[in-house]
Order: structure tokens, then C-alpha cells, then sequence
């Protein structure tokens, strides 16, 4: 185990360095390092198709904000392009500079509410949007990415991946997922 002098400097020189994100990722979050949304990940698990509204939201202005129309669960691969799973469809979102007071949102087309979640939690300052459509509401979440495993256990927090396991992952899943768009407006 380092110690706390040798800690303390890895920790300067990477905020010296610049690297965005590692020392939030080295330690507890910092609420005003940047947060680096990796992907929105959207699965319909309901029996029909719907349209769901999504939203990023930072200090009170959108970021992001996308209309999708999903297949319903149970949509034959062969009716859609790609091979990831029809029912899931994930997007990429051009955001810059989000903090831990971002939210991710969503509501079914023409609903009245929105189910949020915000990074204020978060340990990392990697994260992924989960939106996952059931009736009557979406349930909406996220999962953190570190830069590396525990230092003093070996093991990866919150998803399970690093960071890099999780861009890799970003990569393939578009790639697998092809020329499929869902989006209706943005």
C-alpha cells in the first residue's frame, strides 16, 4: 500500500498533467471535475413499441435531448439492422464538460413527468446512462466506470469494467449495432 506522501503525489501530478478525470478516479468524486458521459443505454422491455423522450441536463440547460422510437422486446433480429439485440439501442451523446449535478432524463412521449437520475453520487468521473422502459415508467440510472481497479482490493467498482473496458465496449456495441437509428428528433 502507498503511502499517503506518495499518494498525494500521484494525485498533484495528475492534475498537473491535465488528465481529465484520473483524479477523480483516484479518489472520492470531485464535484467540480468534469464528468465524461461515456454512452445512454436504452432497453424496451415492454410488449410494444414505444417512443421515449430522453434529456441530459446540466445547471438547469440541456446538454442533450433525443427522441427514440424502440422495437418492443421480442423483435426478431432480422427485422432491424445490426446484431445487438433490437429491444436495446445505444447512443452516443455529444456533451462537453458535465458536472456531478448532471441529470439524465426520460419520459414516454406526451407523458406528463420525467424520471431522472443525477451523477451527484457517483464515485467516478466516468458514467454510463441506463434507461430501461417498463410499464407504467421508465426506470432510469447510471453506472460508474473507474480508471483502474481498486488499489487495495484488485477489484473494479461500480460496473465491473474500467473505463477502457467500457469504450472498448462503446465500440463493438455500435459497431454490432450498424446503421440502426431510432431517433426521431433531436
Amino acid at each position: 500500500m502507498a503511502s499517503p506522501s506518495s499518494r498525494r503525489d500521484v494525485i498533484k501530478l495528475a492534475s498537473v498533467v491535465g488528465f481529465t478525470g484520473l483524479s477523480g478516479c483516484l479518489s472520492p468524486t470531485d464535484e467540480t471535475s468534469p464528468v465524461k458521459l461515456l454512452y445512454i443505454m436504452v432497453t424496451n422491455n415492454v410488449d410494444h413499441e414505444q417512443e421515449i423522450e430522453l434529456e441530459v441536463v446540466t445547471k438547469g440547460s440541456p446538454d442533450f435531448s433525443v427522441t427514440v422510437e424502440m422495437p418492443p422486446v421480442g423483435t426478431e433480429s432480422s427485422e432491424v439492422p445490426g446484431t445487438t439485440a433490437p429491444n436495446q439501442f445505444m447512443i452516443v451523446p455529444n456533451t462537453n464538460n458535465l458536472h456531478a449535478d448532471t441529470v439524465v432524463k426520460a419520459r414516454y412521449a406526451h407523458a406528463d413527468s420525467w424520471v431522472e437520475t443525477a451523477f451527484t453520487d457517483a464515485d467516478h468521473r466516468h458514467v454510463a446512462g441506463w434507461i430501461t422502459l417498463w410499464p407504467p415508467g421508465p426506470d432510469v440510472g447510471y453506472y460508474e466506470y473507474p480508471e483502474e481497479p481498486s488499489g487495495e482490493t484488485g477489484e473494479v467498482e461500480g460496473a465491473g469494467i474500467t473505463v477502457d473496458e467500457a469504450e472498448q465496449f462503446v465500440e463493438s456495441f455500435i459497431e454490432d449495432q450498424g446503421d440502426r437509428d431510432y431517433t426521431i428528433g433531436d
